[in-house]
């Protein structure tokens, strides 16, 4: 198990030292192959396994996130693109709230991640959050 987290944390470093927004797309296999073992082996040693960061107690699953495929500017993974989607959202003008079209948007210019509109939308109802209409306020 140690060799699992040493190679998380060597691939993770940026998450780590700089944030939750910083993760890098990282798959059991790749781990798998560097330490010369079965992918199946790094599963059964991360299954139900948590690990504390700074950011919170975390499940080790965690770090394994799929890089969004074919979209990014910058390498990122599923995780970092919902980080930003809840942070564009938590920030936006409440009376005149971001569609998924707008995030799009800010995702590229801001951060330089280029994403569909679906998948946009599909993060977004992942993390139960709900669209631009159910989010106005009126007050």
């Amino acid at each position: 198990m140690t060799h699992v987290v040493r190679e998380i944390i060597s691939h993770q470093t940026d998450f780590f030292l700089t944030g939750k927004h910083k993760m890098k797309p990282l798959t059991m296999k790749r781990i798998a192959d560097i330490l010369q073992v079965h992918e199946s082996t790094v599963s059964r040693t991360v299954k139900g396994k948590m690990v504390q960061t700074p950011y919170g107690l975390m499940e080790m699953k965690q770090f394994f996130q799929a890089k969004l495929e074919g979209h990014s500017l910058e390498e990122a993974s599923s995780y970092t693109v919902k980080t930003h989607i809840a942070e564009l959202i938590q920030t936006e003008n409440k009376k005149k709230p971001y569609s998924d079209q707008q995030i799009m948007t800010l995702l590229q210019q801001t951060f330089g991640i280029r994403a569909s509109r679906r998948t946009i939308a599909k993060y977004r109802e992942q993390m139960n959050l709900p669209s631009s209409t159910l989010r106005k306020r009126y007050d």
